[in-house]
């Protein structure tokens, strides 16, 4: 359950939590921490223990949505979420909370529950189907290519998905590539694309046919599907597409030519990547000013480049992109006075960018994003009131702080900061 603690020999307010948790009341266990902390002071181990089993429960639930959003946090939270996990795999019943936290579990070379879900492979919910693709050895093609003819598209993309594999077979290739064609599903496609990146230069060709997807997100991925296969191949595949408006394929392609690894020059195509790259936050969609901002913080500009980025930061009036090129200034610039006096200033709102903001500020420490945070517990929108709670617990280190969010009404909200919370305590 979580991160176990294990009282030995202790009794009092400890005794009272553990209690609690052994007969899986979480309003009991809540309580009993309150009077733990009163007197010991807090535990963050102690508390992600109530937190496991908060998103124990609501795996286990009959709602999709806090199902899937409590499994979520329990993938996130890393090796702090496996025991819950393992506990959720050995529930009763062949349940989509059960098929998905085996799935996590397999992704993690756990072989107990690769063998639990091998045996869901034989169902008819497509969904656990899909899940249970996870679970075929590497040998057992045949079964991962009848799967991609499958009526369900949530099968056909975790079949395309494991088929990336099978990087040596020619049979594989050329159906991920059929796939790649003519699936009327976009996310079918997109896997297949994805999948074909791992089939090196003899992928290339086949890739290269996908840049006029109608899609744009199969488009993006082709990208750096196509760097996966063979980088040298790709570049002079993928340049031209800064000749054509901006997108958001081309951004991805001049971000992959702009970047340059630790100690290494960037080459006159890289170079002329990264001013493209730069002239696009100056284009009319916000949205697209936003994706080159993101894509620049892997690029890490220096000299000019910077200077064009501050400039960029200067004039720009959109909350949204204004985040994203804080968050490109902040470590890539020696002065840190721009990146950090705009997300300050953003600070003042009632939105989405103020508490994304809050939540870089916070993760340095800053005084002024932890208590945005702490303010942003008491907002009216839910969502806002989530993301606030996980970043405190998780970002800021102050797990204990969300001790509200874990009894807020909505349960959007307990599922984020229990998450955070689980995820505090693996540091």
């Amino acid at each position: 359950m979580g991160v176990l603690s294990f009282p030995f020999g202790c009794g009092g307010p400890r005794r009272g939590v553990d209690d609690a948790l052994d007969v899986r009341d979480l309003g009991g266990a809540l309580d009993a921490y309150d009077r733990f902390r009163a007197t010991e002071g807090a535990d963050v181990a102690l508390l992600a223990d109530v937190a496991a089993l908060l998103l124990e429960l609501e795996a286990l639930s009959d709602e999709p949505a806090r199902r899937d959003a409590a499994l979520a946090q329990l993938e996130l939270a890393g090796n702090a979420g496996l025991d819950t996990l393992r506990r959720i795999g050995r529930s009763e019943g062949v349940t989509i909370a059960r098929a998905r936290a085996l799935a996590a579990l397999t992704k993690r070379r756990d072989s107990q529950a690769r063998a639990f879900l091998y045996a869901l492979l034989d169902g008819d919910d497509p969904t656990i189907l899909a899940l249970a693709v996870t679970a075929l050895q590497n040998d057992e093609e045949a079964r991962m290519l009848e799967l991609l003819a499958h009526s369900d598209p949530q099968v056909r993309r975790a079949a395309a998905l494991r088929l990336s594999a099978r990087r040596d077979s020619s049979a594989a290739l050329e159906a991920l590539v059929q796939i790649a064609r003519v699936d009327p599903e976009a996310r079918v496609r997109e896997a297949a694309c994805r999948a074909l990146g791992s089939f090196g230069a003899a992928a290339v060709p086949r890739l290269r046919e996908r840049l006029d997807d109608p899609d744009p997100q199969v488009r993006q991925t082709v990208v750096r599907a196509l760097v996966q296969a063979d980088r040298d191949a790709a570049i002079p595949i993928i340049a031209p597409l800064l000749g054509l408006p901006p997108s958001p394929a081309s951004v991805e392609a001049a971000r992959v030519l702009a970047y340059v690894g630790v100690d290494e020059a960037r080459d006159e195509t890289g170079e002329t990547a990264l001013q493209w790259l730069l002239g696009v936050l100056s284009h009319e969609d916000a949205s697209l000013r936003s994706t080159a901002a993101i894509a620049l913080v892997s690029v890490a500009p220096t000299g000019a480049p910077l200077d064009a980025l501050r400039a960029a930061l200067a004039r720009e009036e959109d909350r949204g992109v204004r985040l994203g090129l804080a968050r490109a200034l902040l470590p890539s610039d020696d002065d840190a006075r721009p990146a950090r006096d705009a997300l300050l200033a953003l600070l003042d709102g009632d939105d989405m960018p103020a508490v994304q903001a809050a939540s870089i500020l916070a993760e340095h420490d800053d005084a002024a994003g932890v208590a945005k945070l702490e303010a942003t517990l008491a907002s009216e929108d839910p969502l806002l009131r989530g993301v606030a709670a996980r970043a405190l617990a998780r970002g800021a280190h102050l797990p204990d702080a969300v001790l509200p969010a874990l009894r807020d009404p909505d349960p959007r909200v307990r599922i984020q900061a229990a998450g955070g919370v689980l995820a505090a305590s693996n540091h």
